[in-house]
């Protein structure tokens, strides 16, 4: 940052305009990296702003890209699609095909993270098409392992297993062992949902030892939540362990919807070991920090649903294990709502009162396949 400053200031002097603008793209792009969306938008659209007056149009396609990255960081994925799709409506014109399949790749990632498979699936291999003409493998792996993703968001584990199984296959070949974790992690969660918790256990393991090798934090926590979803079937305090470690890194680095996440988790964990008051405070817990999360959402109203959708799921369960440490089963009628800084969320529509009397052995507690999240390609500088 101290060199992009220095260089910046160098070619404000001189009148440098076209050469400010680079460095305001690689400064927005060095931001982007470090999480910050509001500065690294600031940098983009000072960026962009000089190409458009200098009518650099195939270095605007550049910004768009990082722009369009940005947005679909902060939730606005009709922004993102809209400036990705600028940026590739540029790069076709110019004949840049490698950026293109960057674009696609990207433009893949946004319709992943809205949930359409089918739109996501044709850029991924509109990017792939692009790729394997050129040879570059290392940009290849990256497409197989979305196009897995998007496989396993869809239901075929077969098709899944079989674009991580290359993805991993090059990752090793080209000694990438950092992404051979998050590839190690989405097989054990294809194993997972294939029921063979034993080939699931394997990977995750793998995955974690990688994780722990490279320091890697925030990787060993969601190995640490994979691995308690399994142990939890045969060895409670195990899975109980493994929860604590993965909410103690969650915590160290702020990760408030994960955390919300864990502690519904344990929460299960301890109604399945009949320690009642203690599974009521950690699912009160989940709760306010569901509450908290969606709060500082915004006007980003499909994250608010989503949220709102994992509240609903914890709700219930709370009111479950309340009635177990009073000392009887609640009652809640039909058509009760909970509100939800205003809106209203109806827990119970049909039918007359319910009772939660019955076992919640069998619960199941939240996966977290890491590395779902998709690679985004690096907006070019």
């Amino acid at each position: 940052m101290v060199n992009y400053k220095n260089a910046l200031c160098i070619y404000e002097k001189f009148g440098e305009e076209c050469k400010q603008a680079c460095v305001f793209n690689g400064i927005g792009g060095l931001y982007s990296s470090l999480g910050d969306n509001g500065k690294a938008m600031e940098n983009y659209k000072h960026a962009l702003c000089i190409y458009e007056k200098l009518g650099e149009v195939c270095k605007q396609a550049d910004v768009y890209n990082g722009i369009g990255i940005t947005y679909g960081s902060l939730g606005d994925k009709g922004q993102a699609i809209e400036n990705l799709k600028n940026a590739l409506c540029i790069y076709e014109k110019f004949g840049e095909e490698h950026k293109e399949a960057d674009v696609y790749n990207n433009i893949g990632n946004t319709y992943y993270s809205l949930g359409d498979g089918g739109q996501a699936m044709e850029n991924y291999k509109n990017a792939l098409c692009i790729h394997e003409k050129f040879g570059e493998e290392r940009k290849q792996v990256d497409v197989y392992s979305n196009i897995g993703n998007t496989y396993y968001s869809l239901g075929d584990n077969g098709q899944a297993m079989e674009n991580y199984k290359h993805a991993l296959c090059i990752y090793e070949k080209l000694g990438e062992e950092c992404r051979q974790a998050r590839v190690y992690n989405n097989i054990g969660a294809v194993f997972c949902s294939l029921g063979d918790n034993s080939q699931a256990m394997m990977n995750f393991k793998n995955a974690l030892c990688i994780y722990e090798k490279f320091d890697n934090e925030h990787g060993q926590a969601e190995a640490y939540c994979n691995i308690a979803a399994i142990a939890r079937f045969y060895n409670s305090v195990e899975a109980m362990a493994l929860y604590r470690s993965a909410l103690a890194l969650f915590q160290k680095h702020g990760d408030v919807i994960r955390q919300a996440e864990i502690w519904h988790n344990i929460g299960i964990l301890y109604l399945n070991m009949s320690k009642h008051p203690e599974a009521e405070k950690s699912l009160k817990e989940s709760l306010r920090l569901y509450e908290l999360v969606f709060m500082n959402l915004g006007s980003l109203e499909k994250l608010k649903i989503t949220v709102i959708e994992t509240y609903i799921k914890t709700y219930p369960i709370v009111m479950f294990a309340g009635s177990l440490v009073v000392g009887g089963p609640i009652v809640m009628f039909a058509g009760s709502l909970v509100t939800f800084a205003g809106y209203g969320v109806v827990c119970v529509t049909t039918g007359g009162p319910v009772r939660f009397t019955q076992s919640l052995a069998c619960t199941k507690t939240c996966l977290i396949p890491f590395g779902n999240q998709p690679y985004f390609s690096k907006s070019y500088r």
